[in-house]
């Protein structure tokens, strides 16, 4: 085959049309919640900013580590909010696992700082010592969901693929099959948004500055109220 013969040809604007589509319509058809995800997002960055000026760091503190995890964890729930309204779900999926995923780490290296050196310099996040520390505790409420997250995303995005369109089923209401899958998952990305984020603001340890903390505790219930809310009430659920 002559090797001119792929010249030319574009692979990646088509995608990119697609998808730049599939999140424009959404966010018409979803006005509301598509509101509500960038208020959460906000919301979760001034969280981890707000505890950044809290706990008073001091030079070469391992919690600077766990406030870029926090905040990492922030971002990968951001991409995967824009792969999930672009019908790319179980790619969402698998970006909303690597957020609980870190979730673990953080309880790891908050439980014991020597743990980080375990997981970035030597490599071997996988020894007993260290999967013991991430355990999640299933007595725990906040804990229990960021566990039943990471096993949700693994059987449905990382293992299952099963929100491929061989899977889909549309409701009897004539909602087209796309935005039905769609909005199950969205569904899980608001359900489970705040939980790493209340799991993060309760344990990375706390300085010597507690002014303002009861506030922010008001302001994370009242998110994941909101969040909750929509679920029932915006018609993309539906």
């Amino acid at each position: 085959m002559n090797p001119e013969f792929f010249k030319g040809m574009d692979g990646l604007t088509p995608v990119y049309d697609r998808m730049s589509k599939a999140i424009a319509e959404t966010r018409e058809k979803f006005p509301s919640g598509w509101s509500l995800a960038a208020e959460a997002l906000a919301m979760a960055e001034l969280l981890v900013l707000f505890r950044a000026a809290n706990v008073g760091l001091a030079e070469n503190d391992y919690r600077r580590n766990l406030l870029a995890t926090w905040n990492r964890i922030r971002l990968y729930q951001q991409n995967s909010f824009i792969l999930i309204i672009g019908q790319q779900l179980d790619e969402g999926l698998a970006v909303l696992r690597m957020a609980a995923e870190l979730t673990f780490i953080f309880k790891a290296v908050q439980a014991d700082p020597k743990n980080l050196r375990l997981w970035v310099k030597e490599g071997s996040p996988r020894s007993g010592s260290f999967k013991a520390a991430a355990r999640m505790d299933l007595t725990n409420p906040t804990e229990k969901r960021l566990y039943e997250l990471y096993k949700y995303c693994s059987r449905f995005g990382i293992h299952g693929h099963l929100t491929s369109e061989i899977y889909w089923e549309p409701e009897e209401s004539g909602v087209q099959a796309a935005d039905y899958v769609a909005s199950r998952v969205l569904c899980t990305w608001f359900v489970d948004f705040m939980p790493p984020h209340t799991f993060a603001f309760e344990t990375l340890p706390h300085g010597n500055k507690w002014e303002g903390i009861d506030e922010w505790r008001i302001h994370i219930g009242l998110m994941e109220l909101k969040l909750l809310a929509a679920i029932k009430q915006e018609g993309f659920f539906r």
